[in-house]
C-alpha cells in the first residue's frame, strides 16, 4: 500500500511498531528502506516492552521521532541523539498498562534528546486524547513543567517534522495537533476521530478542531450523520470526494464517491480516510 500512497501524494511519513509481539528489526527496517527511497519519513513504537535496538534502527534511518521507550538503552539514546531522532513518551500508556519501568529520562537529558509528549490515543491501551498527559509526565516521568510545554509544542512539532511552521507558543503560529481519521465496512462501527477538520466552504479558509464541528453537526442533524474526505481508500482503490454517512448507533449506512462538491455543513475530513482496524491509533499529540 505504501507505493500507491506516496504516488498520490497521501504520506508524509510511516509508523512502524517495532517489538517482540509484534514487528521484528528486518521486518521493521524492510519498511523504511522502501519509505527512504520515497523520501518518506520515518517513526517507530520502540523499546516499549523490551529492549530490541528498534530505537538504534529508527536512528540509522534519521526518524522523526522515536516512540514510548521504557526499556531505551544508552546506545540507543546516543543513537537519537546523533540522528536528532525526538523521544516520543506517553505517559498514558505507561499507566495504563501498569508499566514499571520508567523511560531514562536522565540518558535523554544528558544527551539532550528532545523530548515530546503524546497521548498515544489508543483504545486499547491509552483511551485518553487529553492534555491531562502533562500532569500525568510531571507526576509519573518527574518531568518539569518547562520540560512539558516544550513536550506539547515544539518538541512535538519537531516529531511530525512541522517545526518551522507549528508548535511555536506565538501568535503567528499555530497549534499544530494532528489526529487521523479511520473508516471500516458498510455494516460495522464507524471509527472517526479527526482533531482538526476543514469547513467544506468555496475556499477553504477556516479550520475548526473536530471534536467541536461534530459536536455541532450531531445536535442539529440528529437522525444521520456525516463526513466528507477528499481522499478515501475504498474496497476498489483510492476514490475522491466520498461522503460516508451513519446512523445515531455509529452503524455505516452509506458511501458515496465521486461526488462533484463537498455537501453543505458537512465536515470534512483533515486528510485520507483509510479503512482501519478497531485498534488503529494516534500518537496525536
Amino acid at each position: 500500500m505504501l507505493p500507491a500512497l506516496a504516488d498520490e501524494g497521501l504520506v508524509d511519513a510511516v509508523d512502524v511498531f517495532c517489538e517482540r509481539i509484534d514487528f521484528t528489526l528486518v521486518q521493521s527496517e524492510r519498511v523504511f528502506e522502501v519509505a527512504a527511497k520515497r523520501g518518506i519519513g520515518v517513526k517507530m513504537h520502540a523499546e516499549q516492552l523490551s529492549n530490541s535496538g528498534g530505537a538504534a534502527l529508527s536512528a540509522r534511518y534519521r526518524a522523526l521521532s522515536a516512540d514510548h521507550l521504557e526499556y531505551l538503552d544508552e546506545a540507543g539514546v546516543a543513537a537519537m541523539n546523533k540522528a536528532g531522532t525526538v523521544a516520543v513518551l506517553l505517559p498514558g500508556a505507561y499507566y495504563f498498562i501498569r508499566e514499571t519501568q520508567l523511560p531514562p529520562l536522565d540518558l535523554l537529558r544528558r544527551y539532550e534528546v528532545p523530548i515530546a509528549i503524546s497521548t498515544d490515543s489508543n483504545p486499547g491501551t491509552s483511551p485518553v486524547t487529553s492534555l491531562l498527559m502533562m500532569n500525568m509526565a510531571t507526576t509519573l516521568f518527574r518531568m518539569t513543567v518547562p520540560e512539558v510545554l516544550q513536550g506539547v509544542t515544539r518538541h512535538a512539532a519537531r516529531a511530525f517534522g512541522n517545526s518551522k511552521r507549528h508548535g511555536l507558543a506565538r501568535r503567528w503560529t499555530t497549534g499544530g495537533f494532528r489526529g487521523v481519521a479511520g473508516a471500516v465496512d458498510r455494516g460495522t462501527r464507524l471509527l472517526v476521530r479527526p482533531s482538526v477538520v476543514r469547513a467544506c466552504r468555496a475556499r477553504r479558509r477556516h479550520r475548526f478542531r473536530a471534536q467541536r464541528a461534530l459536536s455541532d453537526y450531531m445536535t442539529t442533524h440528529s437522525s444521520s450523520q456525516a463526513l466528507f474526505a477528499e481522499h478515501a481508500w475504498l474496497p476498489d482503490g483510492w476514490r475522491r470526494n466520498v461522503l460516508f454517512e451513519w446512523s445515531p448507533d455509529g452503524a455505516l449506512q452509506r458511501v458515496t464517491p465521486d461526488l462533484d462538491h463537498a455537501p453543505h455543513d458537512v465536515p470534512c475530513a483533515a486528510g485520507p480516510l483509510v479503512p482501519g482496524m478497531l485498534n488503529l491509533h494516534s500518537h496525536a499529540f
